[in-house]
């Protein structure tokens, strides 16, 4: 499972992809419905998730909802525990699947980032295309495959 940041990304200005397969949305699942009031979840920590470019999500009950970018690729995703609970039953699809598909998470329009979680369709051999290309560009000065929309035409399913 892949945490990767993006910019310009399927029309986001910030996008934060988790993407891996249905098992290990079980395991973020799992992870999440386990979310302690007093302990944050650091996403990128979980055993199997593979941050790229040192992207970090953590997770921490709060009392309002959001995304906030905290530095260059440090996220906090704050939830309520009734979004909590609306978020555990948006990843259980994903936890199911047999399909390609996606759900966005984003909360309100001034957060600094939306999150896509993913599964089947970006592989291990669509990241580390994104890897080379990062490491490219960090050589060249070139621009990085975090600052483009690198797919279109997959199934959405949107939460508000």
């Amino acid at each position: 499972m892949y945490l990767g940041h993006f910019t310009n990304f399927k029309s986001h200005p910030q996008l934060l992809l988790l993407s891996g397969l249905p098992a290990e949305f079980g395991v973020v699942q799992q992870a999440l419905g386990a979310l302690s009031p007093d302990t944050p979840l650091a996403i990128n920590d979980l055993e199997g998730i593979q941050s790229v470019s040192g992207t970090a999500l953590r997770v921490r009950q709060s009392a309002r909802n959001g995304i906030t970018r905290l530095s260059a690729t440090d996220f906090e995703w704050e939830t309520t525990p009734d979004a909590l609970d609306e978020s555990l039953e948006l990843i259980a699809p994903l936890a199911a699947s047999r399909d390609a598909g996606h759900q966005y998470f984003e909360f309100h329009p001034a957060d600094d980032a939306v999150i896509m979680m993913s599964v089947g369709e970006y592989d291990d051999g669509w990241w580390q295309r994104q890897v080379i290309q990062l490491h490219r560009c960090v050589s060249t000065g070139a621009s990085s495959p975090f600052d483009s929309d690198q797919r279109r035409g997959t199934r959405t399913q949107k939460r508000s």
